[in-house]
């Protein structure tokens, strides 16, 4: 682990101009500015798993009581085929619930941005007491590492959320003016005391996580195929275009 003397050392390093507001005592700052593929990342780790595997789990209960009803209590058809439809919804809804969270903050981000171009740029900074964010006004506000009762990240993003997820912070890793991801995951784990969960939660996270996982990879795999689709249309088009060319 990095001391605290190190920390300074690396501090005191060529480093980029901090911007105003930041204390002379921060050991890490970092600038995001919240895109909504951030605020869409941030949001998918800090939304409840249990919540959402437990749509999840309703959802396909309705879909098999559906099915067992009607094979072997004759249960009406259109009645099935309604409670069917209900079931979907509810897996959905519970697929859906990162980016409902996602949609309220972006759409929140969006009103203010409207009255201020810089409402998406969020300067955050760490000290050994606490957490704090630069207001617009250039003015810092802190919260003690005691109030947050939560730290998650992925390859992308750091969450900070306090105590009922009240407030949460998204830090887009490729941000850090001072310091780096892994040095802050450090000085996180020294800070907040890890949140007590048991084995159904952390089953849930893992569900939960490959299920995200799988929606990246089968995004990123239509973006391909569309790429791949442009590029070969581009290329007809390039082709038909140089066989109208004037012939001698």
């Amino acid at each position: 682990m990095a001391s605290t003397k190190q920390r300074k050392r690396k501090k005191n390093a060529i480093e980029p101009l901090m911007p105003p507001g930041v204390p002379s005592d921060a050991l890490f700052v970092n600038r995001t500015e919240l895109t909504n593929a951030i605020v869409k990342k941030g949001c998918s780790i800090t939304v409840s798993s249990v919540l959402r595997v437990l749509y999840f789990a309703i959802g396909i209960l309705m879909g098999i009581a559906a099915v067992v009803g009607r094979v072997f209590f004759g249960v009406d058809t259109l009645i099935t085929v309604l409670v069917l439809l209900l079931g979907l919804m509810t897996v959905w809804q519970g697929s859906r619930l990162p980016m409902e969270s996602a949609r309220s903050m972006i759409s929140q981000l969006m009103k203010a941005e409207k009255q201020n171009p810089e409402a998406r740029t969020r300067v955050t900074f760490a000290t050994e007491q606490a957490f704090g964010v630069v207001m617009p006004d250039g003015t810092a506000r802190t919260f003690p590492w005691g109030d947050f009762s939560r730290a998650v990240a992925t390859m992308d993003v750091m969450c900070l959320t306090t105590a009922q997820q009240s407030v949460l912070f998204i830090l887009d890793n490729k941000g850090f003016l001072r310091g780096t991801p892994g040095d802050f995951a450090v000085f996180l784990a020294e800070h907040i005391a890890p949140e007590d969960r048991n084995g159904f939660q952390k089953w849930c996270d893992k569900t939960c996580r490959t299920l995200d996982n799988w929606s990246s990879i089968q995004q990123q795999k239509k973006a391909e195929q569309d790429e791949a689709k442009a590029a070969k249309k581009a290329a007809k088009e390039g082709a038909k275009k140089s066989g109208k060319g004037p012939r001698a």
